[in-house]
C-alpha cells in the first residue's frame, strides 16, 4: 500500500510506501499494530530532508487522513476540516483505524496531509518568523513553493500535470541528466516550441529536487511568469518586482540575499515574459526585471557572490 502525503506547509508531495512490515529506528512493526505516533516516526526517518524546515521535532506535527485528488484553498486546521472533510489522527490510535490494507484508498488521490500547528507568536507575520529563526525564507505552501494560493486560476493555459496521476511518465531518462547539468554549469536554459512539455519538465524537475536526500539542504523554488496575469500584474517585466514581493512576501534584493545563507535553485518557467529586446540592463532598476537578469549575468561571470 501507498500513502500520498501533502505537507500543508509547504506544498510538497510524496508516497510512502508500506509493506507488511516495517522498520522504525531498528524495531519492526507489523502493518496491523503500527500506531500513527510510530508512522509520524516512519515518515521522519524517511523525508526529514523535506520536514526539517517545519520542525525538529516530528511529535509537533500533525496528520489528517483525507482522500482527495487536490489540496486547493487550503492553510489551516479548519480549510482541511471544512474543504477536505479530514480527520485528525490520533497518535495512540493504529494506522489500521484510519486505512485498511485489504481496502486500500484510490492509488492517485492524496491521502495524508501533514501540518505543523501555528504558534502563539503573535508579534510576528509567518513570513518574519521563519526569516527571525532559520535566517531565510523556506518554501511555502503554495504554488511551486510560492505564496500564492494553489488554486490560482491561470489564464489562457491548459499546460503542467498532476503529479500524483499515475499515467504521467516522471521522465526518469531526462532529469537526472538535467539536475548534473545544472549542478555543474549554475544556469541553463530549456528550450522548446509551445507545447512541448517545458512546464511539465519544470513541475517534474522541482518534485525530483524537493524529495531528493542528496539536495535536501536546498531551498528549491518554482515560480512561472504566467502566474503574474493571474495575480493582477499584466506586465511581468516591468512589474518584476512587484509580483516577486506578491509571491514571496518580500523583495528580491533581500530574497536574492538569502541565498547566501541557504544554497537555492530556482526554476523559472515562461521566461520569455521577462525578456526585454534590444534594451541595456540598468543594474539599479529595482522596479524591473533588470534586477533579475543583473543576478543572471553576475552568476554566468562568476561575480554574484551567491
Amino acid at each position: 500500500m501507498n500513502l500520498n502525503c501533502f505537507v500543508l506547509d509547504t506544498g510538497v508531495l510524496f508516497p510512502i510506501p508500506l509493506g507488511e512490515k516495517v522498520s522504525v529506528e531498528k524495531y519492526e512493526y507489523s502493518i496491523e499494530s503500527l500506531s500513527v505516533g510510530t508512522f509520524k516516526e516512519y515518515i521522519w526517518e524517511r523525508k526529514n530532508n523535506i520536514l526539517k524546515d517545519l520542525t525538529n521535532d516530528v511529535s509537533k506535527l500533525d496528520l489528517w487522513r483525507v482522500n482527495v485528488a487536490e489540496v486547493v484553498n487550503v492553510s489551516n486546521e479548519d480549510d482541511i476540516v471544512r474543504e477536505l472533510k479530514g480527520d485528525k489522527m490520533k497518535a495512540n490510535f493504529l494506522l489500521s483505524d484510519y486505512f485498511s490494507v485489504s481496502d486500500p484508498p484510490p492509488q492517485r488521490n492524496i491521502h495524508i496531509i501533514i501540518h505543523r500547528p501555528p504558534t502563539t507568536d503573535q508579534g510576528l507575520t509567518d513570513v518574519s518568523r521563519y526569516i527571525a529563526n532559520l535566517g531565510y525564507l523556506p518554501r511555502q505552501g503554495g504554488l511551486g513553493g510560492t505564496l500564492l494560493p494553489t488554486d490560482l486560476k491561470v489564464k489562457s493555459t491548459n499546460e503542467g500535470i498532476i503529479l500524483t496521476d499515475p499515467d504521467i511518465s516522471l521522465r526518469f531518462d531526462i532529469i537526472p541528466p538535467l539536475i548534473r547539468d545544472l549542478m555543474k554549469k549554475q544556469i541553463i536554459l530549456i528550450r522548446a516550441p509551445p507545447f512541448a512539455g517545458k512546464t511539465s519538465i519544470a513541475q517534474i524537475l522541482e518534485n525530483s529536487l524537493v524529495q531528493s536526500p542528496e539536495h535536501s539542504n536546498c531551498r528549491v523554488i518554482r515560480v512561472s511568469m504566467i502566474w503574474g496575469m493571474s495575480a493582477g500584474i499584466e506586465n511581468c517585466y516591468e512589474s518584476f518586482g512587484e509580483l516577486w514581493k506578491e509571491m514571496f512576501g518580500i523583495g528580491w534584493s533581500e530574497w536574492i540575499a538569502q541565498c547566501r545563507r541557504v544554497k537555492t535553485i530556482l526554476i523559472i518557467d515562461e521566461a520569455q515574459l521577462i525578456y526585454k529586446e534590444d534594451r541595456k540592463i540598468n543594474e539599479k532598476d529595482k522596479k524591473t526585471a533588470d534586477q533579475f537578469w543583473t543576478i543572471v549575468k553576475g552568476c554566468l561571470q562568476e561575480l554574484a557572490n551567491i
